[in-house]
């Protein structure tokens, strides 16, 4: 397969296919007022900025189908995806290519990080100081914090219309984990962690 394609299961609304697709099940919110008087508006504008230049580095791949959807402010909060018209049965809600997407393989064989990484392995192999070769995750977390300043990268539209704070257990703080003891998810996150410092304290001493 050459491309992610979604289909839906049923019949839908404008409004249904937005509960599908974008958590708030709202329809996009232009900036009000208040939003206008304070910097939350300037935040807006540049979280817009950056979702345009992600779309048009998406269509610009070649292969994308998006006319079928809009990405807006959200009243839930943030950016969401949006049906811009109904959709019927197992009609394509969108198309978009493989080359968009950023995979541990592209990283740790064609990114420049990825490349770095494995010439200093390569060069320190078979010597005193050799250096363990890092975790494919690793090499594509350094990827993706390179990209996302690097306006040259391959993926810096995408990596950049991201949230500044990434809402995944890894990043939150130690009073928030502390929710998560006794649990599978606790356990998941401790052992990622204590692997993401060890490899950090390794390349990044």
């Amino acid at each position: 397969l050459n491309y992610n394609t979604v289909y839906i299961k049923r019949p839908m609304s404008k409004r249904q296919a937005t509960a599908t697709i974008e958590c708030d099940n709202g329809d996009p919110a232009p900036p009000t007022k208040s939003m206008k008087k304070n910097h939350d508006y300037d935040e807006l504008q540049s979280r817009h900025k950056k979702m345009e230049l992600l779309v048009s580095w998406i269509n610009h791949l070649g292969g994308a189908e998006l006319s079928l959807l809009q990405i807006a402010p959200s009243k839930g909060g943030g950016y969401g995806v949006f049906a811009t018209v109904d959709i019927s049965p197992g009609e394509l809600i969108g198309r978009i290519p493989n080359k968009a997407i950023m995979t541990v393989d592209h990283s740790t064989n064609h990114s420049r990080v990825g490349k770095a990484a494995m010439s200093i392995t390569a060069a320190t192999k078979n010597t005193t100081n050799a250096t363990q070769q890092p975790t494919p995750e690793f090499i594509l977390w350094l990827d993706m914090c390179h990209g996302r300043i690097d306006n040259t990268h391959s993926h810096h539209a995408y990596l950049a219309s991201l949230p500044d704070q990434s809402p995944t257990p890894l990043s939150w703080s130690d009073e928030q984990t502390k929710l998560l003891e006794g649990t599978n998810l606790g356990k998941a996150v401790e052992l990622a962690v204590s692997e993401l410092r060890e490899q950090y304290e390794e390349w990044m001493p």
